[in-house]
């Protein structure tokens, strides 16, 4: 396993944002893109997600500190099956499950028989 850093992501043209909440401690298992911590700008609060599967091992900012984008807020221990293997290109299980729905669904409207036209 390998230790990484987690980096505040581009914000979208904000400069420098407030963290208002830290969804995760040291110890705690993540998924990737699992929220890690919230923050604030002048116009919008957004979740940072986990960059990956792993452990946190470390949360280096704490609310009300102020961040901006490339800035680590924490360390995390990278999963051994999240560390390049075939299931970090997998999606998320909702969005793969609300997708195989969708097909479904298509193929259930497609095997209706055309209506029939009133004759007359």
């Amino acid at each position: 396993m390998s230790e990484q850093e987690i980096k505040v992501p581009d914000l979208g043209g904000a400069d420098e944002v407030e963290v208002i909440e830290i969804t995760v401690s040291a110890g705690d298992s993540v998924e990737a893109e699992d929220p890690i911590l919230t923050v604030e700008s002048d116009k919008a609060s957004v979740e940072l997600p986990s960059p990956g599967a792993g452990k946190i091992t470390k949360i280096t900012v704490k609310v009300g500190d102020k961040v901006k984008e490339g800035d680590v807020v924490g360390m995390m221990e990278a999963s051994a099956d999240g560390g390049g293997s075939d299931d970090s290109k997998k999606e998320p299980e909702g969005k793969a499950e609300e997708k195989s729905e969708a097909k479904e669904q298509e193929k259930s409207e497609e095997s209706k028989p055309a209506p029939k036209k009133a004759s007359g």
